[in-house]
């Protein structure tokens, strides 16, 4: 049992009782159910992985996927019409990519010396003086979209619905 899935989806919704019997599936040795969950959370695999600037981030995702499809414990979601379980693993994946995120910030703080090092020191202090200047001159709402894009990982229909505002 496979449900038709076609180029100009954008994205798949699968109710528990379909996603739950793919994943059975999966589990028993099935690739060709992996391939119809995977359809599902490409989309959103892709576009984490285009947020963080590493090579590997996609295939982390990749693999990150199909560990958590191995451990799902399908027993905790009901066989309904629900979409519990696309929306665990969706949460799961966006967890991942956050940690993924980190790991990048981190090793972009490590170079960040090694940089310095070789810039002109006189540009370095003034960016470094500049910006805090300008952000402060921003209003907490600016702060708060700015630090929910960049740091947090938020694109912006996420942080408009956080916020209660339009794009």
């Amino acid at each position: 049992f496979h449900p038709t899935v076609t180029k100009s989806e954008r994205m798949l919704k699968m109710c528990n009782e379909i996603l739950k019997q793919l994943i059975l599936n999966f589990k028993k040795g099935d690739t060709e159910s992996f391939i119809f969950i995977y359809k599902v959370f490409e989309r959103l695999i892709r576009l984490y992985a285009a947020r963080v600037d590493y090579e590997e981030t996609g295939a982390e995702l990749d693999l990150f996927l199909i560990e958590l499809l191995h451990k799902l414990d399908l027993r905790r979601f009901e066989s309904d019409g629900s979409y519990s379980i696309q929306k665990y693993i969706a949460v799961s994946i966006r967890n991942r990519y956050l940690d993924l995120l980190k790991k990048q910030i981190e090793r972009i703080q490590k170079t960040l010396p090694l940089l310095e090092l070789s810039c002109d020191l006189e540009d370095y202090r003034e960016e470094k003086i500049m910006l805090p200047d300008a952000f402060a001159l921003l209003t907490p709402k600016q702060k708060m979209v700015l630090k929910s894009k960049y740091i947090y990982g938020y694109n912006d229909v996420e942080i408009s619905k956080m916020m209660g505002t339009t794009r």
